[in-house]
């Protein structure tokens, strides 16, 4: 068994809401799909990350992999909360140049660098 095996064992999920496809339906679009986000350095150290097309949607990281994967689940806890409270969930405009496709809930090898 694994350190974090065991973490996981102590954590309760009960209260934590599954997204279902009704949910993506109501939204309109599918889960896959990468919602574009924009990096900066954050001083003294760190990355902040802001989502282009959810404005309340940002978090930060000391590394750009931890910041991506923070950016992750940030973006699945707003997606609940938006749905949960009848709020709008708008379709993820294409990611850009400079800026980074955020998969809700995805982590490591899902997240997507299109700085190219």
């Amino acid at each position: 068994m694994r350190v974090d095996d065991k973490l996981d064992e102590d954590i309760d999920y009960s209260d934590i809401p599954e997204l279902t496809d009704e949910m993506f339906a109501k939204a309109g679009f599918v889960p896959a799909k990468q919602w574009p986000c924009k990096i900066t350095p954050d001083t003294p150290s760190g990355f902040f990350v802001q989502f282009i097309d959810i404005e309340e949607a940002f978090t930060n990281g000391s590394t750009t992999e931890e910041a991506l994967s923070n950016a992750s689940e940030v973006l699945k806890g707003i997606l609940i909360l938006r749905f949960e409270n009848n709020i709008d969930i708008p379709k993820p405009s294409e990611v850009q140049t400079g800026q980074y496709g955020v998969i809700p809930f995805a982590t490591d090898n899902r997240l997507t660098d299109n700085k190219m």
